[in-house]
């Protein structure tokens, strides 16, 4: 989804709801982790306690980091990628 250059400044990080870097030696409260994505200086953040966390959460998040780049300034208008659906059961 993302190109070569895109792709060599990905950053990835688990923040907290203050957009610092979590760690194991920091406590946390219950549904406070987001994953922060960020690409050419542009920032995503997904909630990581979403429902049914096991079942859904790579088909969402894949949906919401390809809206991400179709909305961003270096993927504008883009629909990169097969669209998912978020039906685990699906095939699409």
């Amino acid at each position: 989804m993302l190109s070569p250059a895109e792709f060599g400044s990905l950053e990835i990080d688990v923040v907290d709801v203050r957009d610092d870097r979590v760690n194991a030696a920091r406590i946390i409260g219950e549904n406070e982790l987001i994953l922060r994505v960020t690409v050419l200086g542009e920032t995503s953040r997904t909630w990581l306690f979403e429902p049914h966390f096991e079942v859904n959460y790579g088909r969402r998040f894949y949906n919401d980091f390809q809206d991400f780049v179709s909305e961003s300034i270096f993927g504008w208008g883009q629909l990169r990628g097969p669209v998912v659906s978020l039906d685990p059961h699906s095939d699409a």
